[in-house]
């Protein structure tokens, strides 16, 4: 990391090991190993994002409702891509490239929509209905939630 941090980034739970995607980014890190550990951290710290393992983001949410939380998570149910989708600012998904978490935190520190920015009215099996922010940051959010769900469609 060269220069003065100018943001803080808490890196909750299991986490994938992220050197190669946030070396050089002018930040400091602190570490949560659990939610109530990390709850304790946002309430005296208040971080500038949130990166957790973490389907179940409500206690975080609670502690810090601002804070962009990227959730990089093995659990590709659509169940959990939803609940993140109208709670955090992304969801990632194996395999965890260094070059697209660094975007992902980029971007959420640059360009944060407020939480709300993807409500989810409805969803069926084939159909979802939302209501979305209507900026470039929440569309390119819905793209890589999108890309998370699992669908029947055979991969081009």
């Amino acid at each position: 990391m060269t220069g003065t941090p100018t943001k803080t980034l808490l890196l909750v739970g299991n986490l994938p090991d992220l050197s190669a995607a946030l070396d050089g980014l002018p930040c400091a890190f602190t570490v949560a190993g659990s939610v109530q550990s990390a709850v304790q951290q946002v309430e005296s710290a208040r971080p500038d994002l949130i990166l957790c393992d973490y389907p179940d983001l409500d206690e975080l949410r609670a502690a810090h409702p601002d804070a962009p939380i990227v959730v990089l998570a093995h659990d590709r149910a659509n169940e959990s891509v939803f609940v993140a989708m109208e709670k955090a600012f992304a969801y990632l998904t194996p395999p965890f490239e260094p070059g697209v978490i660094r975007e992902v935190v980029v971007e959420a520190l640059e360009n944060s929509d407020p939480p709300g920015s993807i409500q989810v009215l409805s969803r069926q099996p084939n159909f979802i209905m939302l209501r979305l922010r209507c900026t470039f940051t929440t569309a390119n959010r819905l793209v890589r939630f999108a890309m998370q769900l699992k669908t029947d469609l055979p991969e081009e």
